[in-house]
């Protein structure tokens, strides 16, 4: 046995990180923008000051083009808070991130939970893995809270990022939150006793008879020890 932080039991969706990849170019090309016009106005503004070849009308015209620019600058930034959160949109490494989401180097991963399911706090961890039972599930990096709502689950949602993936987007997921609370017991099997058979995974259980029955049993979270089984098999067998 072993000892556990509560979890509760999600799904998530592979996104499509197109629009978040367009998104930061928007950012991008908006930036330089308001730089170049943030630097003619100053320019021509010290050419007035100076008396030389530029007319109040220059300046004010590059004025204006400057605070366009920034007004482009800052509605591109908050459609991208407003469509990914914050925790996305500010994190320090966004161009590198934007880098391997374009390269397929990692996905971008929403978990959504049912409405009476979702914690009161910010869970810990996150795991997801393919839809099928079998294979253990990996943890990911919770980016935080998503900003919109799923219109069919009303409840909590998350963003995630699983690296060194190249899953498509649409693709389902199961995923796993582990969240505050007292720490649960859990069954754990050395990977030794697992049997793989299309497509589930089995254990063999001894008897009162003294001979074995095959069970199908749901994998959980890996540990040193082993693989937690969360159904399949009690502490008695």
């Amino acid at each position: 046995t072993a000892m556990l932080a509560p979890e509760v039991k999600g799904y998530g969706r592979v996104l499509d990180s197109a629009p978040l990849v367009a998104a930061a170019g928007e950012i991008e090309l908006a930036q330089a923008a308001a730089n170049s016009s943030a630097k003619e106005f100053t320019r021509t503004k010290t050419l007035y000051s100076q008396g030389e070849n530029a007319s109040l009308q220059a300046v004010e015209t590059a004025e204006a083009a400057m605070q366009r620019d920034q007004a482009q600058l800052a509605a591109a930034r908050s459609r991208l808070l407003g469509t990914w959160g914050r925790t996305l949109a500010g994190k320090a490494d966004l161009p590198a991130l934007i880098h391997a989401l374009a390269l397929g180097e990692a996905a971008l991963v929403r978990i959504d939970l049912l409405s009476g399911d979702a914690p009161a706090q910010m869970p810990a961890t996150a795991r997801i893995g393919p839809l099928s039972g079998g294979e253990a599930l990996t943890e990911v990096e919770l980016l935080g809270p998503a900003p919109l709502a799923d219109p069919q689950a009303q409840g909590a949602g998350y963003l995630a990022l699983w690296r060194n993936a190249t899953l498509a987007p649409g693709t389902a997921l199961r995923a796993v939150l582990a969240t505050s609370g007292q720490p649960q017991k859990a069954l754990v099997l050395r990977r030794s006793s697992l049997v793989r058979h299309e497509g589930g995974v089995f254990i063999y259980v001894q008897t009162a008879e003294g001979g074995f029955e095959r069970r199908l049993v749901t994998l959980g979270q890996p540990l040193s020890a082993g693989i937690v089984v969360i159904d399949g098999v009690a502490e008695k067998d």
